[in-house]
């Protein structure tokens, strides 16, 4: 068994790849989530569900590649 790394660096890279595995899901389901509730509410069928699914995954994208250089400069 080998022992765990005691780093700080180490642990600081290793909880910002956890969020960027999170955020990505997330920004999608909030971005779909947000799409349904607008179509519920105007009565539009598909419309805002697509457009802001599609916002929620350009948000996971900016969001993973921020954190993914912000461990480079690390």
């Amino acid at each position: 068994m080998t022992p765990m790394p005691k780093d700080k660096a180490f642990w600081g890279k290793t909880a910002l790849l956890s969020s960027a595995g999170l955020m990505f899901p997330l920004c999608t389901a909030l971005g779909y989530g947000w799409g349904y509730l607008m179509d519920k509410w105007l009565g539009t069928k598909p419309i805002f569900s697509i457009i802001f699914l599609l916002f929620g995954i350009a948000a996971g994208f900016i969001n993973f590649f921020r954190i993914i250089a912000k461990i480079e400069n690390k």
